[in-house]
């Protein structure tokens, strides 16, 4: 409490002097986690819905406490993905008037909330009260989740905690992972198949996830095998981690300033940049990320109309490659990568060939899955 009030060496105490509640602003400090909003007056309890217990309508969602006394409660709000961060939607009263303090989620399915009237003193009193939705109450999802965590996990056997680590409920799945954990080295296949074959892993933390556990000397082997089993998926089955959580500032700069990938040098974002390929104005609204994945990974395997490549046999013996930008019955226009654009008399062409995408093999290659990763994020702004 006595730091909150202090007034020396600056006025208004130094947590308001440093700034690191404001959200992010130019000359803020690298060593703290940005604040995606400020939001509320006196937060005091915050609790995250687990999964089950208030019905769908709040999956995702927190419970903030605002101490205000009596014109305090409890907000419930929720967060989007916004590039490496995130953004508040949806914020309201889940119940308002009361001087709330804190509150959690139980495992029946209730919420208890705490509120505090008087001043700080031995004779205040407190209250605790417990809210439920009737409509869930009977839910046989409840009832399951509170035996499980009402029995705990040390006697459960890996079948079942490995199956755990899929429940709906959050309270199970972390206490089924930190079981599995504590159990060492012979838990390990049951988190490789858990990456293998759950589809709910968040895809803006698994690439962070892969990596860290790839420089574990007791998972770096389980990683290589589940790195293995996704080559043999399909091309983009490796760079899936890639498609979110980016970093679009990141992105920007590997686009412009990159040159083993000259992606700027090819491509016009309005109207900076090279003809070669499409103009990407607009791509991050007309195309999802699976297509600019496929773009940069695989570039031949869909060619945006008026691009593909073509290699043209001269008379004189020399090769031009490039795409077609205008064709006549008596010449072409090429638009090649190295020779810029070159008015050909179609006479002289002894030989043309469709040739490939300009855009080149390998970028998945030589870029890092990170890189990939914020260049993709990048691309999704254009708008």
């Amino acid at each position: 409490m006595g730091f909150q009030h202090l007034t020396y060496p600056v006025p208004l105490r130094p947590w308001a002097a440093e700034k690191l509640w404001h959200p992010a602003w130019k000359g803020q400090s690298a060593a703290i986690v940005v604040p995606v909003v400020n939001f509320t007056q006196g937060p005091s309890g915050l609790a995250y819905c687990p999964g089950t217990g208030l019905g769908s309508n709040y999956e995702h969602y927190f419970l903030v406490c605002d101490f205000k006394g009596e014109g305090g409660g409890i907000h419930s709000l929720s967060v989007r993905p916004n590039g490496a961060s995130f953004e508040l939607v949806n914020p309201a009263h889940f119940i308002w008037r009361i001087p709330a303090t804190d509150v959690e989620f139980a495992p029946d399915g209730s919420v208890y909330d705490c509120t505090w009237n008087g001043n700080i003193n031995a004779q205040s009193k407190a209250y605790i009260y417990k809210i439920i939705d009737p409509r869930v109450s009977g839910d046989p999802l409840v009832a399951k989740t509170q035996r499980a965590i009402a029995g705990g996990m040390t006697r459960r056997n890996e079948t079942q905690l490995t199956q755990w680590l899929g429940h709906p409920d959050l309270r199970v799945r972390r206490e089924a992972q930190f079981e599995l954990v504590e159990r060492g080295a012979p838990s390990v296949a049951a988190f490789e198949g858990a990456l293998q074959h759950q589809t709910n892993t968040l895809p803006r933390l698994q690439l962070d996830v892969l990596e860290a556990a790839g420089l574990r000397p007791t998972l770096k082997a389980s990683v290589a095998r589940y790195h293995d089993g996704l080559n043999r998926k399909g091309i983009l089955a490796p760079y899936r981690e890639t498609l979110a959580g980016g970093n679009a500032i990141a992105g920007r700069k590997i686009f412009q300033e990159r040159p083993d990938v000259s992606c700027v040098r090819c491509h016009k974002i309005g109207n900076d940049g090279g003809d070669v390929g499409p103009n990407l104005a607009g791509i991050g609204q007309k195309q999802p990320r699976e297509y600019l994945l496929e773009s940069l990974v695989a570039p031949n395997a869909k060619i945006a109309p008026g691009f593909e490549g073509v290699t043209l046999t001269m008379k004189i013996g020399t090769l031009h490659a490039g795409s077609v930008k205008q064709e006549t019955s008596d010449e072409l226009v090429l638009n090649s990568p190295e020779e810029g654009f070159l008015t050909l008399r179609k006479s002289d062409i002894t030989d043309r060939q469709r040739g490939l995408s300009g855009m080149p093999e390998g970028v998945g290659q030589m870029l890092s899955k990170r890189d990939l990763r914020d260049l993709i994020e990048f691309l999704t702004t254009l708008k």
